[in-house]
Protein backbone atom coordinates (compact mmCIF):
# COMPACT_ATOMS: atom_id res chain seq x y z
CA UNK A 1 0.00 0.00 0.00
CA UNK A 2 1.37 3.31 -0.91
CA UNK A 3 1.70 6.00 1.70
CA UNK A 4 2.89 9.60 1.64
CA UNK A 5 6.71 10.46 3.39
CA UNK A 6 6.04 13.15 5.57
CA UNK A 7 8.62 15.43 5.58
CA UNK A 8 9.81 17.47 8.93
CA UNK A 9 12.88 19.53 8.40
CA UNK A 10 12.21 23.07 7.59
CA UNK A 11 14.41 23.13 5.01
CA UNK A 12 13.53 20.09 3.11
CA UNK A 13 9.38 21.54 3.75
CA UNK A 14 10.19 24.85 1.92
CA UNK A 15 11.59 22.43 -1.06
CA UNK A 16 8.42 20.86 -1.21
CA UNK A 17 6.49 23.85 -0.98
CA UNK A 18 7.98 25.65 -3.76
CA UNK A 19 7.97 22.69 -5.93
CA UNK A 20 4.34 22.42 -4.67
CA UNK A 21 3.18 26.53 -5.83
CA UNK A 22 5.55 26.30 -9.30
CA UNK A 23 3.34 23.13 -10.39
CA UNK A 24 -0.08 24.96 -9.26
CA UNK A 25 1.29 27.59 -11.36
CA UNK A 26 1.66 25.49 -14.29
CA UNK A 27 -1.49 23.53 -14.09
CA UNK A 28 -3.33 27.21 -14.18
CA UNK A 29 -7.12 27.51 -12.95
CA UNK A 30 -8.24 24.11 -14.63
CA UNK A 31 -5.45 22.26 -13.01
CA UNK A 32 -6.65 19.58 -10.63
CA UNK A 33 -5.72 21.35 -7.08
CA UNK A 34 -6.92 25.01 -7.80
CA UNK A 35 -10.53 24.21 -6.58
CA UNK A 36 -9.17 22.45 -3.67
CA UNK A 37 -7.06 25.27 -2.50
CA UNK A 38 -9.75 27.78 -3.70
CA UNK A 39 -12.53 26.51 -1.46
CA UNK A 40 -9.71 25.77 1.58
CA UNK A 41 -8.61 29.39 1.23
CA UNK A 42 -4.83 27.95 0.98
CA UNK A 43 -2.86 31.08 -0.99
CA UNK A 44 0.38 29.15 -2.05
CA UNK A 45 2.19 32.89 -2.28
CA UNK A 46 1.23 33.56 0.81
CA UNK A 47 2.43 30.22 2.35
CA UNK A 48 6.13 30.74 0.22
CA UNK A 49 6.24 34.36 2.06
CA UNK A 50 5.59 32.69 5.50
CA UNK A 51 8.59 30.08 4.31
CA UNK A 52 10.59 33.02 3.84
CA UNK A 53 10.39 34.69 7.04
CA UNK A 54 10.65 31.49 8.59
CA UNK A 55 13.49 30.53 7.40
CA UNK A 56 15.73 33.32 8.13
CA UNK A 57 14.70 32.73 11.78
CA UNK A 58 15.76 29.10 11.70
CA UNK A 59 18.79 30.52 10.49
CA UNK A 60 19.16 33.01 13.07
CA UNK A 61 18.05 30.02 15.43
CA UNK A 62 20.83 27.37 14.04
CA UNK A 63 23.43 30.76 15.09
CA UNK A 64 22.73 31.71 18.34
CA UNK A 65 21.97 27.73 19.34
CA UNK A 66 25.68 26.92 17.98
CA UNK A 67 27.18 29.66 19.39
CA UNK A 68 25.68 28.89 22.82
CA UNK A 69 27.49 25.09 22.72
CA UNK A 70 30.03 26.73 22.11
CA UNK A 71 30.18 29.27 25.31
CA UNK A 72 28.43 26.15 27.04
CA UNK A 73 31.62 23.80 26.59
CA UNK A 74 33.68 26.82 27.18
CA UNK A 75 32.49 27.23 30.27
CA UNK A 76 32.55 23.59 31.49
CA UNK A 77 36.29 23.15 30.39
CA UNK A 78 36.91 26.22 32.68
CA UNK A 79 35.03 24.88 35.42
CA UNK A 80 35.36 20.87 35.43
CA UNK A 81 38.96 21.41 37.46
CA UNK A 82 37.57 24.26 39.72
CA UNK A 83 34.49 22.29 40.95
CA UNK A 84 36.82 19.26 41.67
CA UNK A 85 39.48 21.21 43.54
CA UNK A 86 36.67 23.27 45.46
CA UNK A 87 35.37 19.40 46.35
CA UNK A 88 39.08 18.29 47.36
CA UNK A 89 39.33 20.99 49.46
CA UNK A 90 36.07 20.56 51.37
CA UNK A 91 36.97 17.39 51.65
CA UNK A 92 40.21 17.65 52.82
CA UNK A 93 39.59 20.54 55.49
CA UNK A 94 36.17 18.17 56.56
CA UNK A 95 38.95 15.46 57.56
CA UNK A 96 41.05 18.26 59.06
CA UNK A 97 38.67 19.63 61.25
CA UNK A 98 36.81 16.53 62.26
CA UNK A 99 34.49 16.46 64.34
CA UNK A 100 33.77 20.28 64.88
CA UNK A 101 32.84 20.57 61.07
CA UNK A 102 31.09 23.63 61.56
CA UNK A 103 34.90 25.42 61.32
CA UNK A 104 34.58 24.52 57.37
CA UNK A 105 31.82 27.09 57.38
CA UNK A 106 34.85 29.78 57.92
CA UNK A 107 35.95 28.53 54.35
CA UNK A 108 32.46 29.58 52.67
CA UNK A 109 31.34 25.83 52.58
CA UNK A 110 28.14 24.77 53.99
CA UNK A 111 27.98 21.80 56.51
CA UNK A 112 25.93 20.14 58.72
CA UNK A 113 27.02 18.83 62.19
CA UNK A 114 27.26 15.44 60.97
CA UNK A 115 29.56 16.78 57.98
CA UNK A 116 27.52 16.63 54.77
CA UNK A 117 28.56 19.36 52.89
CA UNK A 118 25.91 20.92 50.64
CA UNK A 119 27.74 22.09 47.04
CA UNK A 120 25.69 25.06 44.81
CA UNK A 121 24.79 23.79 41.18
CA UNK A 122 25.33 27.79 39.29
CA UNK A 123 28.74 28.78 38.16
CA UNK A 124 28.54 31.97 40.14
CA UNK A 125 28.12 30.53 43.29
CA UNK A 126 30.62 27.61 42.24
CA UNK A 127 33.36 30.60 41.29
CA UNK A 128 32.35 32.21 44.83
CA UNK A 129 33.32 29.06 46.68
CA UNK A 130 36.90 28.53 45.07
CA UNK A 131 37.24 32.51 46.08
CA UNK A 132 36.20 31.82 49.40
CA UNK A 133 38.66 29.63 49.93
CA UNK A 134 41.31 31.18 48.46
CA UNK A 135 40.43 34.13 50.37
CA UNK A 136 40.43 32.47 53.47
CA UNK A 137 43.77 30.49 52.96
CA UNK A 138 45.44 33.73 52.37
CA UNK A 139 44.62 35.08 55.68
CA UNK A 140 47.03 33.35 57.21
CA UNK A 141 50.55 35.24 57.24
CA UNK A 142 53.68 34.43 58.66
CA UNK A 143 54.31 32.37 61.48
CA UNK A 144 50.74 31.30 60.78
CA UNK A 145 50.20 28.71 58.16
CA UNK A 146 47.23 28.01 56.39
CA UNK A 147 45.56 24.60 56.95
CA UNK A 148 45.37 24.04 53.32
CA UNK A 149 49.24 24.89 52.50
CA UNK A 150 50.45 21.47 52.16
CA UNK A 151 47.98 19.59 50.70
CA UNK A 152 47.27 22.58 47.57
CA UNK A 153 51.22 22.17 47.25
CA UNK A 154 50.80 18.47 47.16
CA UNK A 155 47.63 18.55 44.94
CA UNK A 156 48.98 21.47 42.55
CA UNK A 157 46.22 23.54 42.84
CA UNK A 158 46.76 27.11 42.23
CA UNK A 159 43.84 28.86 43.73
CA UNK A 160 44.85 32.29 41.60
CA UNK A 161 44.54 30.19 38.93
CA UNK A 162 41.41 29.02 39.67
CA UNK A 163 39.84 32.42 40.57
CA UNK A 164 40.99 33.96 37.39
CA UNK A 165 39.40 30.74 35.25
CA UNK A 166 36.22 30.90 37.02
CA UNK A 167 35.94 34.94 36.57
CA UNK A 168 36.59 33.94 32.65
CA UNK A 169 33.71 30.93 33.17
CA UNK A 170 31.18 33.31 34.72
CA UNK A 171 31.76 35.41 31.41
CA UNK A 172 31.35 32.46 29.32
CA UNK A 173 28.03 31.53 31.39
CA UNK A 174 26.35 35.01 31.00
CA UNK A 175 26.98 35.03 26.86
CA UNK A 176 26.01 31.37 27.31
CA UNK A 177 22.59 32.37 29.10
CA UNK A 178 22.15 35.34 26.76
CA UNK A 179 22.71 33.32 23.51
CA UNK A 180 20.66 30.40 24.82
CA UNK A 181 17.27 32.87 25.21
CA UNK A 182 17.93 34.31 21.94
CA UNK A 183 18.12 30.28 20.07
CA UNK A 184 14.86 30.21 22.06
CA UNK A 185 13.31 33.61 20.80
CA UNK A 186 14.30 32.78 17.36
CA UNK A 187 12.87 29.31 17.74
CA UNK A 188 9.19 30.89 18.60
CA UNK A 189 9.45 33.32 15.81
CA UNK A 190 10.51 30.41 13.53
CA UNK A 191 7.49 28.52 14.89
CA UNK A 192 4.85 31.29 15.09
CA UNK A 193 3.39 30.80 11.78
CA UNK A 194 4.71 27.68 10.17
CA UNK A 195 3.15 25.37 11.71
CA UNK A 196 0.04 26.44 9.73
CA UNK A 197 1.87 26.19 6.32
CA UNK A 198 2.67 22.50 7.39
CA UNK A 199 -1.10 22.09 8.08
CA UNK A 200 -1.86 23.39 4.58
CA UNK A 201 1.30 21.17 2.92
CA UNK A 202 -0.07 17.88 4.77
CA UNK A 203 -3.59 18.82 3.63
CA UNK A 204 -2.82 19.10 0.27
CA UNK A 205 -0.57 15.96 0.05
CA UNK A 206 -3.43 13.84 1.68
CA UNK A 207 -6.10 15.14 -0.73
CA UNK A 208 -4.06 14.73 -3.65
CA UNK A 209 -3.12 10.94 -2.33
CA UNK A 210 -6.72 10.30 -2.69
CA UNK A 211 -7.24 12.59 -5.74
CA UNK A 212 -4.56 10.43 -7.97
CA UNK A 213 -5.12 6.90 -5.94
CA UNK A 214 -3.91 4.00 -8.60
CA UNK A 215 -1.61 6.26 -9.74
CA UNK A 216 0.22 8.13 -6.77
CA UNK A 217 3.32 8.57 -8.56
CA UNK A 218 1.89 11.98 -10.02
CA UNK A 219 2.71 13.45 -6.62
CA UNK A 220 6.52 13.49 -7.08
CA UNK A 221 5.63 16.33 -9.71
CA UNK A 222 4.12 18.37 -7.27
CA UNK A 223 7.40 17.82 -4.75
CA UNK A 224 5.78 15.11 -2.68
CA UNK A 225 7.56 11.45 -2.55
CA UNK A 226 5.24 8.29 -2.07
CA UNK A 227 6.59 5.29 -0.65
CA UNK A 228 5.26 1.55 -2.04
CA UNK A 229 7.05 -0.42 0.91
CA UNK A 230 4.71 -1.44 3.48
CA UNK A 231 5.71 0.31 6.84
CA UNK A 232 7.28 -2.30 9.28
CA UNK A 233 5.76 -1.75 12.50
CA UNK A 234 8.61 -1.72 15.32
CA UNK A 235 8.74 -2.79 19.02
CA UNK A 236 7.74 -0.02 21.85
CA UNK A 237 9.34 0.88 24.57
CA UNK A 238 6.72 2.00 27.38
CA UNK A 239 8.04 3.70 30.62
CA UNK A 240 6.09 4.22 33.59
CA UNK A 241 6.58 6.47 36.21
CA UNK A 242 7.03 4.44 40.10
CA UNK A 243 3.43 4.51 41.13
CA UNK A 244 1.31 6.23 37.98
CA UNK A 245 -0.76 4.94 35.27
CA UNK A 246 0.29 5.49 31.09
CA UNK A 247 -3.59 5.90 29.68
CA UNK A 248 -4.54 5.63 25.80
CA UNK A 249 -2.04 3.24 24.97
CA UNK A 250 -2.86 2.18 21.58
CA UNK A 251 -1.61 -1.68 20.27
CA UNK A 252 -2.35 -4.04 17.10
CA UNK A 253 -4.87 -6.60 17.99
CA UNK A 254 -2.06 -9.83 18.79
CA UNK A 255 0.80 -7.86 19.78
CA UNK A 256 2.64 -9.55 22.88
CA UNK A 257 3.04 -7.15 25.66
CA UNK A 258 6.48 -8.20 27.54
CA UNK A 259 7.58 -6.69 30.88
CA UNK A 260 11.07 -6.16 30.94
CA UNK A 261 10.69 -4.59 34.46
CA UNK A 262 11.31 -6.09 37.95
CA UNK A 263 7.64 -5.41 39.45
CA UNK A 264 4.09 -6.17 37.80
CA UNK A 265 2.09 -4.06 35.97
CA UNK A 266 -1.37 -3.92 35.59
CA UNK A 267 -3.34 -3.99 32.07
CA UNK A 268 -6.80 -2.16 31.53
CA UNK A 269 -9.01 -2.62 28.66
CA UNK A 270 -9.88 0.95 27.02
CA UNK A 271 -8.90 4.66 27.94
CA UNK A 272 -8.73 4.76 32.24
CA UNK A 273 -7.71 2.55 34.23
CA UNK A 274 -11.46 1.43 35.94
CA UNK A 275 -12.15 -2.04 35.95
CA UNK A 276 -11.01 -5.47 36.08
CA UNK A 277 -7.02 -5.48 34.94
CA UNK A 278 -5.20 -8.12 33.81
CA UNK A 279 -1.58 -8.75 35.69
CA UNK A 280 1.59 -8.06 33.43
CA UNK A 281 4.22 -10.00 36.00
CA UNK A 282 7.74 -9.22 36.13
CA UNK A 283 8.95 -10.76 32.74
CA UNK A 284 5.86 -12.24 32.11
CA UNK A 285 4.20 -11.64 28.54
CA UNK A 286 0.23 -11.47 27.63
CA UNK A 287 -1.34 -11.17 23.77
CA UNK A 288 -3.37 -8.10 23.26
CA UNK A 289 -6.87 -9.30 22.73
CA UNK A 290 -9.66 -8.35 21.13
CA UNK A 291 -10.76 -4.96 23.41
CA UNK A 292 -7.62 -4.05 24.14
CA UNK A 293 -6.57 -2.28 21.04
CA UNK A 294 -6.73 0.69 23.27
CA UNK A 295 -5.52 0.11 26.48
CA UNK A 296 -3.74 2.07 30.09
CA UNK A 297 -1.01 0.33 31.96
CA UNK A 298 -0.47 1.28 35.77
CA UNK A 299 2.72 0.75 37.24
CA UNK A 300 2.04 -1.40 40.72
CA UNK A 301 5.63 -0.64 42.47
CA UNK A 302 6.01 2.82 44.04
CA UNK A 303 10.20 2.76 44.14
CA UNK A 304 11.02 1.54 40.11
CA UNK A 305 9.67 2.52 37.20
CA UNK A 306 7.24 0.29 34.77
CA UNK A 307 8.85 -0.96 32.06
CA UNK A 308 7.63 -2.83 29.06
CA UNK A 309 8.00 -3.46 25.48
CA UNK A 310 4.66 -4.01 23.34
CA UNK A 311 6.02 -6.51 20.14
CA UNK A 312 3.89 -6.13 17.04
CA UNK A 313 2.26 -9.63 15.49
CA UNK A 314 4.29 -11.37 12.80
CA UNK A 315 2.79 -10.78 10.19
CA UNK A 316 1.38 -14.43 7.79
CA UNK A 317 3.87 -15.05 5.27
Amino acid sequence: MSRRKKVTNITAQNVLLETLHEKVIADGPTGPLFKMLADKGIILADDLATGVTAMANNVSYLAAKKQSQILLRQRDILMKPLIAHTTDCFQFLKSNYSPNYKLVGDWGGTITDGGKITYVTDTVGQVALIVAIKTQNNSYTTPEVSPLAHFLTFQKIDLSDDATNGATAILRDKAYAIAKKSSEDFREKRDKDWPTVVSHINEIGDFAMKLFKGNVKILGAYGYTVINDPKVDQIRDIEISLGTSKLKIKAKIGSTLYNTGTDGIEIYKGKTTVGTPMLLAAGGKITSAKGYSTFSAKNLSTTKKGKFQIIPPKKAS
